[in-house]
């Protein structure tokens, strides 16, 4: 069936989304010689302004306006932006999606990870492949990361870089009075060449 009413076509939507975000709407795909003509007048000749902000986590939202006195100029840009809100008011949900980000992306979005040193060892023992890691954490990462609740994960890829498994870990009782702390990690793993990465998330803070 064919849909004429174009609040149904999501129109509406990507013309809000647009304008949100100071963007610019093109409705019609099928005049792309011109819709191409606009994009290249639009980004031919433009200045971007930038300047930076003390982050503050309150979640606020704060207001972005620019007026232009020169005749004939366009601005677009955002509307504004919101202050991230403090870790301990994220939902379940959102605090999942940090950690999976954490753990996931060589360059995580939601924050810049501390990288501390790991060595990890391949055995095998009664015909299975373990995975032998050695995780230390100077005294004053430890104390950051390691809180009444510190999610843990072992991911191991393949020779083709590959996510091979996904391994839950459990940290009992780390000595924090130490200068260095030492954890020990034994994983199961697929059978040839793997590579490893050990992600932890302070639940509390979302230090990771």
């Amino acid at each position: 069936a064919a849909i004429e009413d174009r609040d149904l076509m999501g129109d509406g939507s990507l013309r809000q989304l647009a304008k949100v975000t100071g963007g610019r709407y093109f409705d019609n795909i099928y005049s792309h010689a011109k819709i191409n003509t606009t994009i290249q007048k639009l980004t031919g000749t433009y200045y971007v302004l930038g300047y930076v902000i003390d982050e503050q986590q309150d979640g606020r939202f704060h207001d972005v306006r620019v007026d232009v006195k020169r005749k004939g100029c366009s601005v677009y840009g955002q509307r504004g932006y919101f202050n991230p809100k403090p870790f301990s008011e994220y939902s379940e949900n959102e605090k999942l999606l940090h950690l999976i980000d954490l753990a996931m992306a060589e360059k995580p979005v939601l924050q810049v990870p501390t990288e501390v040193s790991l060595t990890a060892l391949p055995i095998f023992d009664k015909g299975k492949s373990i995975l032998i890691a050695f995780l230390g954490l100077p005294r004053s990462l430890a104390l950051q990361a390691l809180a009444n609740r510190t999610e843990a994960f072992c991911l191991v890829f393949d020779n083709q870089g590959k996510t091979a498994a996904i391994v839950p870990l459990r940290i009992t009782d780390p000595d924090l009075e130490k200068d260095f702390v030492q954890i020990l990690f034994a994983v199961p793993t697929p059978p040839g060449r793997i590579s490893c990465r050990i992600a932890l998330c302070n639940m509390e803070t979302g230090f990771g």
